[in-house]
């Protein structure tokens, strides 16, 4: 029982410790942006690593403007409302330094 009940507390501990935080999500925005244009224009290509790293850079100077970050201590989710119509156009929830896309209602 004291293993189990270590093992739990370690994990929260280390989930309250790897949240990650706002500047962490606009790292992900310019990453997710940037291979994304990448991929438009060809992964291979200077002009699409070159376009891909300067808009993921303007997209994620603009994300804080446009998301809404709730911290639940061991995880946080983040919702872009691009529309500002109040319903979030895109969400992630992000835990463990990492960042899962969660589906939007349509």
């Amino acid at each position: 029982m004291r293993i189990i009940t270590f093992t739990l507390l370690a994990l929260i501990v280390a989930l309250v410790f790897t949240n990650p935080d706002m500047s962490a999500f606009e790292k992900h925005v310019e990453d997710e942006a940037a291979q994304l244009i990448r991929s438009e224009i060809g992964d291979e290509s200077w002009l699409g690593d070159a376009v891909g790293s300067f808009a993921g850079s303007a997209l994620a100077s603009q994300a804080p403007d446009f998301t809404t970050r709730t911290n639940y201590v061991v995880a946080s989710t983040y919702a872009i409302d691009i529309n500002e119509n109040g319903e979030p156009d895109l969400k992630w929830i992000g835990l463990g330094n990492r960042f899962f896309q969660l589906d939007t209602d349509d």
